[in-house]
């Protein structure tokens, strides 16, 4: 594989960042998950409550396919817009609402997946001053795995970097292979063992030419595979503390920490 020297963009971007959560009701490893009960609440009620509170955001919304979703969110009193239902993936959800006039004003697009009911702030900031203050065109955040259970789980995202901060493959396989032995507890505790958290910010620009490109060429249904690409400018910081985990499959470790 060849790599492409990226040019990032100079100076900071000013301007208001739009946080925006896809919620899919025909979720393909967990069906009907944004209303997978966890203590007898959804799951996009734990994530919406996490994402209203974070003021590195302008505003804030919920995307989403389903009726019976958006209800569930306006009775939270969350901000919902209905969306096609035919996307590929949360990042066209995200990009559909983003382009509607009301939200032309936004250069800067947060997507927080709905599927983190346990995201901190500081991830979020983090990947969004990436693109603000470091002139990426799409920054996110990854923290060590911990566990080879985790490393081998294909509900685990696994992302690996360069050593310019450049995010340079996804992939839900145990990368990096380790040959001939499994990682140690020490190993796992640092990069390059690192969890993908489910969030991004992008440059207006860098979301709409993320878009175009995978309907062109046919990328795959993962949303994380797209800004691994030479063509976008894609940053990922790292965060050496734990986190909790995520929501993927029905399963009591959703709860546990990772």
């Amino acid at each position: 594989m060849g790599f492409t020297r990226v040019r990032l963009r100079e100076g900071p971007l000013s301007g208001q960042v739009l946080g925006i959560v896809p919620a899919r009701l025909a979720s393909t490893r967990l069906p009907r998950k944004p209303l997978y009960p966890i203590h007898g609440r959804p799951l996009i009620e734990w994530v919406w409550r996490r994402v209203e509170a974070m003021s590195v955001l302008d505003f804030a919304l919920v995307a989403t396919d389903s009726e019976e979703v958006a209800e569930v969110c306006r009775a939270l009193g969350a901000p919902v817009e209905l969306t096609r239902s035919d996307h590929p993936s949360g990042t066209d959800r995200v990009a559909e609402v983003a382009a509607r006039p009301e939200y032309l004003g936004y250069p800067l697009i947060a997507n927080v997946q709905g599927d983190e009911p346990l995201l901190k702030e500081a991830h979020l900031r983090s990947a969004i001053d990436l693109v603000r203050e470091g002139g990426w065109d799409v920054g996110t955040c990854a923290t060590p795995l911990l566990w080879d259970e985790a490393r081998k789980d294909p509900s685990v995202v696994k992302v690996t970097r360069a050593g310019n901060g450049r995010a340079l493959y996804f992939s839900r396989a145990p990368i990096p292979y380790k040959r001939d032995d499994k990682p140690t507890a020490d190993e796992l505790g640092r990069e390059p063992f690192l969890r993908h958290v489910g969030i991004y910010a992008y440059t207006r620009s860098a979301l709409e030419d993320w878009v175009a490109r995978r309907r062109s060429s046919g990328w795959n249904r993962w949303s994380s595979s797209g800004p691994s690409r030479p063509a976008c400018a894609s940053a990922c910081r790292w965060w050496a503390g734990r986190t909790r985990a995520w929501i993927r499959r029905p399963t009591r470790r959703a709860w546990r920490r990772s």
